[in-house]
C-alpha cells in the first residue's frame, strides 16, 4: 500500500505570535503519523485532544506552524496547490447545516462541480449517481430544511463525492445524530471504504465507530497517545484511562465477565463478536 497522508513532526498554533514559544501553547505537537490509502483510520481522543483541528489541518483549511503534513504527494502548505488536495481530500463537519449552501438538495450537490466548471451534462449524471450512494436520490427536488439531521448529512456526504475524492475525513459526522441515523451513516462509510475504495479517516469521540476501522491512533493533548488495531486499543486498559475513552456497554461487559472467569476472551470490539462470546460461554442463546 501507498502513502495518502504523511504526517511529520507536526505542531500547531492559533496564536501565530506564540508559535517559536513552548509548546504548552500548540494545539498539535509533534504528531507523526501515516495513513495509507485505501486504509480506514480512526483518530479518537476525549475533547479538546485536537482532532477537529487535525482535520482542517489535513483538509488545508488549515496550515502547520510546524512540521509537514504531505496529502496524496502534496504539501498542504503549498498555496498553490490548496485547490488540488481539496479535491482530493473531502471533509465532512459535525453540523451538516455548516456546509450545505443551497435551499434544493440537487442545487447543494452540484455546487461545487459548477464552481470547477465541469460541463452542465456531465452535472446531472454526477449528482445522481452521488445521491444514489448515499440512498438520496429520491430527495433530489427537496428542500434541504425540510430534511432530517441524518439526512442532511447525507446530502453533505453526496456533495462531497460529487468531487470524486480519493479520501474523506469525517469530524464528529454522527456526533449530532439519532441512533437510526448514525448507523445509517456509519453504514455509509463502510461502503465507502470497502467496496469504492475511498480512504477513510473518521475524527470521532464514540468508540462504537472504531471497531469499523483498520487502525485506531488515540489522542491525548494534542499528541500521538497510542495507536494500532481496534482489539490492541479495546484491550489497552492504561491508554484508555489516560485518553479518558470508555468501551461500549456490551464490549466492557465482556471484560467484567472475563474477570470473574465467566468468560475466555478478555476483549471484544463489535456486536456480533460480543454475541458470539456469549453464545460461547453460555450466557446466550443462540439461534
Amino acid at each position: 500500500m501507498s502513502k495518502f497522508f504523511n504526517v511529520s513532526n507536526l505542531y500547531f498554533s492559533y496564536d501565530k505570535k506564540k508559535e517559536n514559544e513552548e509548546c504548552e501553547n500548540f494545539v498539535l505537537k509533534n504528531l507523526n503519523f501515516t495513513v495509507e490509502k485505501g486504509e480506514h483510520v480512526a483518530i479518537v481522543g476525549a475533547n479538546g485532544c485536537g482532532k477537529s483541528t487535525l482535520s482542517r489541518l489535513l483538509n488545508a483549511i488549515l496550515t502547520p506552524s510546524k512540521g509537514v503534513i504531505v496529502a496524496k504527494g502534496i504539501k498542504t502548505s503549498k498555496k498553490e496547490t490548496i485547490y488540488e488536495i481539496r479535491k482530493n481530500v473531502g471533509l465532512i463537519f459535525q453540523d451538516a447545516d455548516n456546509q450545505i449552501v443551497a435551499t434544493i438538495v440537487e442545487e447543494d450537490v452540484a455546487f461545487a462541480l459548477e464552481n470547477l466548471c465541469v460541463p452542465q451534462k456531465n452535472i446531472e449524471e454526477i449528482v445522481n449517481k452521488s445521491l444514489e450512494s448515499v440512498g438520496m436520490l429520491s430527495f433530489k427536488k427537496s428542500m434541504v430544511e425540510n430534511l432530517s439531521g441524518g439526512q442532511k448529512s447525507k446530502i453533505a456526504i453526496a456533495g462531497i463525492l460529487a468531487m470524486q475524492p480519493e479520501c474523506i475525513i469525517f469530524d464528529e459526522a454522527t456526533a449530532m445524530l439519532d441512533p437510526k441515523s448514525r448507523k445509517e451513516v456509519l453504514k455509509i462509510i463502510e461502503d465507502l471504504n470497502k467496496n469504492k475504495g475511498i480512504t477513510i479517516v473518521n475524527i470521532t469521540h464514540n468508540m462504537k465507530e472504531v471497531c469499523f476501522a483498520d487502525r485506531v491512533i488515540v489522542l491525548k493533548d494534542g499528541q500521538v497517545l497510542k495507536e494500532g488495531k481496534p482489539k490492541e486499543i479495546f484491550s489497552d486498559d492504561l491508554t484508555l484511562k489516560e485518553a479518558k475513552l470508555c468501551l461500549p456497554q456490551l464490549c466492557e461487559l465482556i471484560k467484567k465477565l472475563n474477570e470473574k472467569g465467566l468468560v475466555k476472551e478478555k476483549v471484544a470490539v463489535n456486536f456480533d463478536e460480543c454475541v458470539e462470546i456469549l453464545v460461547g460461554a453460555n450466557l446466550l442463546k443462540g439461534e
